[in-house]
């Protein structure tokens, strides 16, 4: 409004700031930043980034640089986390990660209660015991997974999931999604990322609906 005043909090501005373009801000002053300020500046925002968006951070993704400043800042990271999520950090050998108290509180909360998830999670945990001692998957593994998922269950596969394809189709863009499993490259095979463990072998419970509750959904 007119004569409005407005306070402006620095510090959470630039939490909001573009790593780049902070980079590129912070160079411009006289003489420029210190080399080692910035590239902890760097290190900092990279390992943040990966923890609150993904929200995994794998050591064998990080670069040596983000790897040194997770090692010497990790509680301070762990508390950022804390404070800005409320989330739980759960710390691996492979890495961290924030694990949700809500699954609304994702854009991608697995498994739901629909058809798709349910194959997704039934061929993953196939591919958890296919994959070799490298973590990797041929193009056959991924086949045969979804074929004896589709075997197994096929009174839960709905319409969209009629074939073996299908079902790996399916299974392969969620997974994809939810960064369980990578591409290796132009190699033509797949990876398993350490977050799928998660959800080894998982509990499946047969449930019988009668006709009335199916007409009351």
């Amino acid at each position: 409004m007119i004569g409005g005043a407005y306070e402006i909090g620095r510090d959470l501005l630039l939490r909001l700031v573009d790593p780049a373009a902070l980079r590129a801000a912070l160079a411009q002053g006289v003489d420029g930043v210190d080399e080692a300020i910035a590239a902890e500046t760097t290190a900092r925002f990279g390992v943040m980034r990966k923890l609150i968006e993904l929200p995994v951070c794998l050591w064998a993704d990080l670069t040596p640089g983000e790897r040194a400043y997770l090692t010497g800042q990790r509680h301070r990271i762990l508390a950022w986390c804390a404070e800005m999520t409320g989330w739980t950090v759960e710390q691996r050998a492979e890495g961290l990660a924030l694990v949700l108290t809500d699954e609304n509180e994702t854009d991608v909360p697995f498994p739901r209660l629909r058809a798709v998830d349910f194959a997704t999670l039934m061929v993953l945990d196939q591919l958890l015991s296919r994959q070799d001692t490298d973590g990797l998957l041929d193009d056959g593994r991924l086949d045969r997974a979804a074929a004896e998922v589709r075997v197994r269950y096929h009174k839960a596969m709905t319409r969209e999931l009629q074939t073996d394809q299908a079902v790996r189709e399916h299974a392969l863009e969620l997974l994809r999604a939810l960064d369980l499993v990578r591409s290796d490259g132009e190699t033509g095979w797949w990876r398993l990322t350490p977050a799928a463990a998660r959800f080894r072998d998982p509990k499946v419970v047969s449930v019988t609906v009668g006709f009335d509750e199916v007409e009351d959904r």
